[in-house]
């Protein structure tokens, strides 16, 4: 998808590459970095990295709803499936 969109239209190519690389990046540093971080060690349970991984795979998801506004705005209403093609 990357090369695709590069390939289309090379004018875009920083916002193409922040939003490819840079974005995901940083929050994998939020989340399996600072946020695992900080967690782990504090679970007092005898699997901390099972309680951790789930912990932070709910902020994760929890962090992507502010996206759901944006479907929710959208022409084609709230069908992903509409919205995807």
């Amino acid at each position: 998808m990357l090369t695709v969109s590069l390939a289309l239209d090379p004018g875009q190519a920083a916002i193409t590459l922040h939003f490819a690389l840079v974005v995901p990046a940083l929050e994998e540093l939020l989340f399996r970095g600072y946020a695992w971080g900080r967690l782990e060690p504090s679970t007092p349970t005898r699997r901390p990295a099972l309680v951790t991984c789930l912990t932070t795979a709910c902020l994760f998801s929890l962090w992507h709803l502010g996206y759901a506004d944006v479907l929710a705005r959208h022409p084609a209403g709230a069908d992903l499936l509409v919205v995807l093609k």
